[in-house]
């Protein structure tokens, strides 16, 4: 069962490499990793993060942990989970993302 994602706010970055061989359709693992991530996060800004050759993104998301109102989106790192399943006897390869949170500075 998902849980609400209505107070589950966070920031998460992406490479642009990533993006621009699913935007190319440069391999089916980019293109299953892109979507993975999408799926599960419902995007309300991204932006350039030019230092980093990145795309900074804030989004909802089940897996983020509930934010009180006005408080700081916390920051993700998003890791692909890789597995196999089988399908109707047939191997398919899962992508799943996990979003740990980022220690918070001291």
């Amino acid at each position: 069962m998902l849980k609400s994602k209505s107070n589950r706010i966070g920031r998460f970055m992406l490479r642009t490499a990533l993006l621009r061989d699913a935007a190319d359709h440069m391999t089916h693992e980019a293109d299953a990793e892109f979507f993975a991530i999408f799926r599960r996060v419902i995007i309300v800004e991204a932006k350039a993060a030019w230092p980093y050759d990145a795309i900074e993104y804030l989004g909802f998301c089940d897996q983020f942990d509930s934010v009180e109102l006005g408080c700081e989106s916390p920051w993700y790192d998003v890791d692909i989970v890789r597995s196999e399943a089988s399908v109707g006897g047939v191997p398919v390869m899962t992508y799943e993302p996990k979003f740990t949170r980022r220690k918070e500075r001291s």
